[in-house]
């Protein structure tokens, strides 16, 4: 973070925060936020593999789960959000071990057999929230507009497919409260 911060000083201003650490705030102007933009959009190519791990693991509340389960939703946020993204196809079994072996600093999943667990300390679960947070925007939007269209037409039945998402959407946005 501090060296995306320096590299990044045109755009930013730290401010003294309340003793967790310093306050980060985006210059006024177009300038400033198109880069900012940029680089967020970029991390977000290069964490989703990992995003989609971990906001099925977020359905839990960083519980931990069985590895089929966590395989399942994770494919399953990734079908969803499959047009989203452009990026190399990663299996779950990589994307898992890739963030075991912490490559990028994500060292947030052991595997016990066939259970997935997270450390229970507040690095864990700010590395866990800060790679969903590539994921959620994109997520709440779907969720969004899945109920403005049953708003349109709420005497007609739903497709199976829209149901499945309108499921796994509110599953997961209701996780966040």
């Amino acid at each position: 973070m501090r060296n995306a911060i320096a590299n990044l000083r045109s755009a930013v201003e730290l401010k003294q925060g309340n003793g967790v650490g310093p306050l980060v705030y985006v210059r006024s102007g177009p300038g400033p936020q198109l880069l900012l933009n940029y680089y967020r959009n970029t991390l977000g190519h290069v964490f989703i593999h990992e995003a989609y791990i971990v906001s099925a693991l977020h359905m839990t509340r960083f519980q931990g789960a069985k590895q089929d389960w966590l395989k399942s939703q994770s494919e399953f946020i990734r079908s969803i959000l499959q047009d989203e993204y452009i990026t190399r196809q990663i299996s779950f079994d990589e994307s898992l071990a890739r963030m075991q072996q912490s490559g990028r600093g994500t060292v947030v999943v052991s595997l016990d057999r066939t259970v997935v667990s997270v450390p229970r300390n507040d690095t864990t679960t700010r590395r866990l929230v800060f790679i969903a947070s590539f994921v959620w925007p994109v997520v709440e939007c779907y969720w969004t507009v899945a109920l403005y269209l049953r708003s349109l037409q709420p005497d007609k039945g739903m497709p199976l497919v829209l149901l499945s998402h309108k499921a796994f959407l509110h599953q997961f946005c209701y996780s966040c409260e």
